[in-house]
């Protein structure tokens, strides 16, 4: 690491502070009152240290530099794309199997070099399939890739940073965990907290059942994010103890939250206004690469003709700085009639009726029959 550091033409100040601080490092194990020897500390960086990310970069950038000048990684147009790095998560991209074998050597050539350890259990293979040639793609499942000696596993599906990557490129499985993720929050909810009203039932469904992780990267065609705007409507449905009928405007009012799908297009949106004026120049070509040539080819392409259908916007509108998430929300609870508002009047009356908070006077109405109105002023029968 220092030999990395002097060619970086540190202070020698600064050198000579890091060197104490990494060669005079000594600490001890605790553990049920029992304290352990002192001993030094000489690998690696200092776990939770401010300045161990950094370090640790440029500890890495040496083999980041040397994949890229190997020319064998994917590219899109001029730009390399063959190498992403996240902290010590590495992703080798490469056209051709023999490509791989070639960025892999040279991986451990640095790891020899650096006393570097690539944990080969932890290391899988996607085989990304390719829609004009799928017959050549089961061909190349065949192969096999080796780091440090030992075999790399070639997976159908794997989660990278917390997204779910499939070799068919498709969102379904990232999709579905998230799903599985948002029912078991809502039914969590639902169950710890029976007795409390709706109201905080459902500002604790928003704080804690909305993350979607990941959502921003999904196709938002994909039918899959139907099934989770259906999921939170219903788990809406069960805080308030309405119908299954209910219309969609109606549960919108009561949550007081745009619509899922305008949730996640949102969010989607966003994303693609972050990355576009943000500090990597990479991240900033592949999404103007989306936005400007990929059109349906490009899942970005694709979600920025969505945001256009869903709301009426051109796409330079969209992604010039006017265009914000108050805008999305605002054009998103425009598209609720006003009439359902004066539905959800009604709706609160008779809850507050049935529940005994809300008293009229000269009018007996039984459980069964406040129900019968809810569902009616909830349904397409009012």
């Amino acid at each position: 690491m220092f030999r990395c550091l002097v060619n970086r033409k540190l202070p020698a100040v600064v050198l000579r502070l890091l060197v104490v601080m990494y060669t005079n490092h000594n600490t001890r194990v605790v553990w049920n009152g029992v304290q352990s020897r002192w001993f030094g500390v000489l690998n690696g960086v200092k776990q939770g240290g401010v300045l161990s990310p950094i370090l640790f970069c440029v500890y890495i950038d040496d083999l980041l530099k040397s994949l890229a000048e190997a020319n064998v990684g994917c590219y899109i147009g001029s730009c390399f794309v063959g190498v992403l790095a996240y902290a010590d998560d590495l992703v080798l991209l490469a056209p051709t199997a023999t490509a791989m074998r070639r960025m892999l050597h040279i991986c451990e050539e640095f790891a020899n070099a650096f006393s570097v350890i690539f944990n080969a259990s932890k290391t899988k293979c996607i085989v990304v399939e390719c829609k004009d040639k799928i017959n050549s793609v089961s061909s190349c499942r065949n192969v096999q890739f080796t780091i440090g000696g030992s075999r790399i596993e070639i997976v159908d599906s794997w989660p990278h940073l917390g997204h779910v990557i499939s070799c068919n490129l498709d969102d379904k499985l990232d999709i579905e965990r998230s799903h599985n993720k948002l029912v078991a929050q809502i039914n969590s909810v639902l169950c710890n907290f029976v007795s409390v009203d709706s109201i905080v039932k459902m500002n604790l469904l928003k704080n804690y059942c909305l993350s979607l992780y990941g959502c921003e990267l999904w196709d938002l065609c994909h039918t899959g994010i139907d099934k989770i705007c259906k999921s939170w409507r219903m788990g809406v449905r069960r805080v308030w103890g309405l119908p299954y009928d209910c219309r969609t405007s109606i549960i919108q009012i009561l949550s007081d939250t745009l619509a899922m799908y305008d949730v996640i297009c949102k969010r989607s949106l966003m994303f693609i206004k972050r990355c576009l004026s943000g500090e990597s120049d990479l991240v900033r070509f592949i999404v103007q690469y989306g936005v400007l040539y990929g059109g349906m080819a490009s899942c970005i392409g694709r979600n920025i003709l969505t945001y256009n259908k869903q709301y009426q916007l051109p796409a330079s509108y969209l992604l010039s700085d006017h265009c914000t998430a108050s805008k999305i929300e605002e054009i998103g609870q425009s598209r609720v009639p006003v009439e359902f508002y004066n539905r959800v009047l009604s709706v609160l009356e008779l809850m507050m009726i049935k529940k005994n908070i809300l008293h009229a006077p000269f009018v007996f109405l039984d459980r069964n029959v406040i129900n019968v109105c809810i569902s009616a002023v909830c349904s397409d029968r009012f």
